[in-house]
């Protein structure tokens, strides 16, 4: 079945894959892998305590772009499945009270802006 929708939470919710058009097809996949395409795999990492003594830890475990916002670390990761329980065991080691590991997914929104590029920012912008 194919479904034509510009509301993107409803295309989330009922397609197992999501073509993207500008003219031609931009992409096709699962919402998961588009956004994994688009802006790679995110985790969040809330601690009991502030975070900022710990991201040297998530980095030396393979976390990329470490970002520190008070108890909270984030940070992207190749394979979410196979390199966060490395990440977290560092963390458990460096002595970080972790209270709960989350994947951070972007809405599919972003996802489409990213894919259409400028012309599709001027759109959002503007309330179209």
């Amino acid at each position: 079945m194919i479904l034509s929708t510009h509301n993107l939470d409803e295309a989330e919710r009922v397609a197992d894959r999501v073509g993207v058009l500008r003219r031609r097809f931009l992409a096709i996949a699962s919402p998961a892998d588009l956004r994994r395409r688009v802006f790679g795999s995110n985790v969040t990492v809330a601690l009991g305590v502030e975070a900022g003594p710990f991201a040297a830890a998530a980095a030396g475990a393979g976390a990329r772009d470490v970002n520190v916002s008070g108890k909270t670390l984030s940070f992207g990761l190749q394979d979410v499945e196979a390199e966060t329980p490395a990440v977290v065991r560092a963390l458990v080691e460096a002595g970080a009270p972790i209270v709960s590991v989350t994947p951070a997914d972007q809405p599919l929104e972003d996802v489409y802006f990213a894919l259409v590029g400028d012309e599709g920012a001027g759109q959002r912008e503007a309330g179209a």
